[in-house]
């Protein structure tokens, strides 16, 4: 028998677990390292592979940079714009650090040693080279601290070319830079101060904090280096506090930075921010959100917050607070798409702006909004069509033309949704593969869907079968909606939506999920041609911008109004293609159904094709 563990998880996932990129990920698995089913790889193949990193036992992946990710600490490579040579000299430290035993004591010595050598403006062989507004200390800092440290405290300091896209924007929206007054309510080892020093803010206007006594010291260090000499100032002016309970000194016209993601607060804190932060959650509070609602709080009017920030801050239900407090008190001003910007982390990155309101406001972006930058890629565009920010996800990355077509499919009325309309069950977890799965099929056992298997319409055998016993698994829905007469079978990964048709009673993993709409007056075989159709991919892609297809999303889309004439005609085609099942065309088919879905929509044919593309 086969280990087989069902649970599946996205590329960006299993790189998250293996401390690489996405990128490296999909080259593993074209080179045959990684099996993958297209979309979704194995959580325990990747968990197996972790530990052969560790341990040193699988060849293929003997490099350097592969193994260090997982052995505590790991040269923070893509910090630095650098020719080379001070990433030599860390790398070289790091694996002096190793060799004798990685004791964090022993940071504070080394950076001493390599702020001396920079002090000497004098490059020999081993020693650093000092670059002007570069930090380099921050750079040999991060190197050295532990993996599980910088998780812990959610330390994961801005790449060189991040700050200077960061303080690009907000130049381009800040009259008169050099006269504004700036903090950094997170500043570490000073990247975002040096950088601004670099464009001419005079140290007089900049501010920083952190709680990590080292990386203020190291950023006092840096604009020494850098020729802020007044020991008084630098006191003053770069301290260690806590931004989210201690005085800030004055107020401020900038505040620019990369709050922490992720900080392990402990029950106390917790405790404390539960009667200071709207943002506050008994079932969890994330470090970001209470920094960007101090922000807003400190900010008076017209001041310019910039914050380097996960992607699911515009989406996920979770900043859902968040972004009421930012849609009723602030107008935002740019929003920039950078993907993944910190190595070893896989999560998306954004870039946002935003300025303080006088007055509160509800609904759309108004006027305040209009006008805001977007950034995807190499791509820049201007809102000049206003957006509903009362929706519960925002995803920027939509041109004005798109906007109008996401509103054709959902105007006030003519839809149905499937909220309160459906039943939706999860797929099995078996708890142990081994016990349960087989590619044989055995007696008393019976095939079993995995998302893989999942196709619009219908579904490939999976040649995987199952011991079904409900009470010895892990985890299994009511046996009633496995075995229902009618059921819709949904990957639940993916980057289009699959939609299979399932009238035998077939068992699912969990990668494979179940919907049985309720909707009176309405048949399933059209629910189905209308989730698998172009408007329907085009709407998820555009609303949610996730590999994920949440039952909340499912929930949320727009079905059209439909005659029982017009959905007999569609549920008609729906059955050829359904009893064709894959083994002769059925491209003619999908395209008379993608045309009819679409008229239903009140899309025009080159509105369909936007969808389609």
């Amino acid at each position: 028998m086969r280990d087989m563990r069902d649970e599946k998880i996205s590329v960006a996932e299993a790189a998250s677990l293996l401390f690489v990129t996405p990128a490296t990920v999909r080259n593993w698995i074209r080179s045959g390292i990684l099996s993958s089913d297209g979309s979704t790889v194995s959580r325990a193949e990747i968990e197996k592979t972790v530990g052969a990193i560790r341990n040193g036992s699988l060849d293929k992946l003997t490099a350097r940079r592969n193994k260090s990710a997982m052995r505590g600490c790991d040269l923070y490579e893509d910090y630095l714009e650098d020719d080379g040579t001070n990433r030599a000299v860390c790398g070289a430290i790091l694996e002096t650090f190793r060799a004798e035993g990685a004791e964090a004591g022993r940071i504070p010595d080394i950076l001493r040693d390599q702020y001396a050598l920079l002090r000497k403006r004098r490059q020999t062989e081993g020693s650093p080279s000092f670059v002007p507004y570069q930090d380099y200390l921050g750079f040999v800092y991060l190197s050295l601290k532990a993996n599980s440290d910088r998780k812990t405290s959610g330390l994961y300091y801005t790449p060189q070319r991040t700050v200077a896209k960061m303080m690009d924007e907000m130049e381009r929206v800040t009259p008169g830079i050099r006269e504004k007054r700036m903090i950094d309510p997170c500043c570490g080892t000073g990247n975002f101060l040096l950088e601004a020093l670099r464009r001419g803010i005079p140290f007089e206007n900049l501010y920083g904090m952190d709680i990590d006594e080292d990386a203020v010291k190291i950023a006092r260090m840096n604009l020494r280096l850098n020729g802020i000499r007044d020991e008084r100032l630098l006191a003053e002016h770069i301290r260690c506090g806590d931004y989210l309970r201690d005085a800030v000194p004055g107020t401020f016209d900038l505040i620019v930075g990369n709050p922490p993601w992720g900080y392990v607060y402990s029950e106390e804190e917790k405790a404390a921010f539960l009667g200071e932060y709207q943002c506050a959650s008994r079932h969890g509070t994330e470090s970001y959100d209470l920094f960007l609602e101090r922000s807003i709080r400190l900010a008076g009017p017209d001041t310019r917050i910039g914050f380097v920030l996960p992607e699911a801050i515009l989406n996920v239900g979770r900043h859902r607070t968040i972004r009421e407090i930012l849609r009723q008190k602030t107008g935002l001003r740019f929003v920039c798409y950078i993907g993944n910007a910190f190595r070893g982390v896989s999560c998306p990155v954004i870039l946002l702006g935003a300025e303080r309101r006088e007055t509160e406001e509800n609904g759309d972006i108004g006027e305040a909004g209009l006008g805001c930058r977007i950034t995807c890629g190499t791509q820049t565009r201007i809102l000049r069509l206003p957006r509903d920010l009362t929706d519960h996800y925002w995803n920027f990355d939509v041109t004005d033309e798109e906007e109008r077509v996401l509103r054709k499919i959902r105007p006030e009325s003519e839809r149905v949704y499937l909220k309160g309309n459906a039943d939706f069950a999860l797929g099995i977890v078996t708890g142990s593969n081994r016990e349960f799965l087989s590619e044989e099929c055995v007696p008393g056992s019976e095939m079993v869907l995995r998302g893989s298997d999942i196709e619009r319409y219908t579904y490939r055998d999976s040649g995987v079968y199952l011991r079904y016993d409900r009470a010895r698994l892990q985890q299994a829905a009511r046996e009633e909606f496995y075995r229902a007469e009618e059921k819709l079978i949904y990957r639940f990964i993916g980057t289009t939506p699959a939609f299979a048709y399932d009238d035998r009673g077939l068992l699912t993993l969990n990668s494979a999920n179940i919907l049985i709409p309720r909707m009176e007056g309405y048949s399933i075989r059209y629910i189905l041609a209308v989730l698998n159709s172009p408007v329907v991919s085009f709407w998820c892609r555009k609303k949610y911008r996730s590999v994920k297809l949440l039952r909340s999303h499912i929930e949320e889309i727009p079905i059209p109004e439909a005659s029982e004439e017009e959905q007999r005609e569609i549920v008609k085609l729906v059955d050829e293609i359904l009893r064709r099942k894959k083994e002769e065309d059925t491209n003619g088919i999908l395209s008379v159904i993608e045309q009819k879905i679409g008229r239903l929509y009140g899309l025009t044919e080159s509105e369909l094709e936007m969808c389609r593309r």
